[in-house]
């Protein structure tokens, strides 16, 4: 596969001039790994364009190899454009540069462990229920509490443990946080 056109953009995200990046192969310019998922993307838009889906766009996280060795993460977008009679003549690809996006999310997972170990570890009983008065998390001291495991208390359905009236005892931000979420 040749690229027949590059924007002069190109040269922002991996460094390459235009004439620069239109002469390498897709092997040059991908990680293994990307050329793998481009390779099957490709093939998964042939095989439906053989079957008159020449409009499906499709969307690949792809690892790039940058002029200066470095490597950005970023996220192409493809549509075979057809001929008149309907074949698939042309691939139009459209990057861009990922990089924040994938951090943030790394930064998210980051955050989601340490809530997940801080209410797992934590010897406070810790629930959510949901606006049916579902309970959708019990942490392991919530489910001791219940004399159960937290996926027995999730496939039984249970409802909220403990009923307003008997939250009077814990007090107004106790029934403030079951008003609120």
């Amino acid at each position: 596969m040749r690229f027949t056109y590059m924007t002069p953009s190109v040269e922002r995200l991996p460094g390459y001039t235009p004439n620069e990046a239109s002469a390498l192969e897709l092997e040059e310019l991908l990680t293994p790994d990307s050329l793998e998922r481009v390779r099957a993307t490709l093939s998964s838009g042939l095989e439906s364009a053989a079957h008159g889906d020449t409009l499906g766009l499709r969307v690949t996280e792809v690892d790039q190899h940058r002029k200066d060795g470095s490597i950005v993460a970023t996220e192409v977008a493809t549509r075979f454009l057809p001929t008149p009679d309907g074949r698939p003549h042309v691939v139009l690809g459209i990057t861009r540069d990922i990089a924040e996006r994938k951090l943030a999310q790394g930064c998210l997972r980051k955050s989601e462990e340490r809530y997940r170990v801080l209410s797992e570890t934590s010897p406070d009983l810790i629930f959510v229920i949901d606006s049916d008065d579902r309970v959708v998390y019990v942490n392991g001291a919530a489910a001791k509490s219940l004399n159960g495991t937290a996926e027995e208390i999730y496939r039984s359905g249970a409802r909220r443990p403990l009923r307003a009236t008997e939250l009077r005892s814990y007090g107004a931000s106790a029934q403030s946080c079951l008003r609120v979420g």
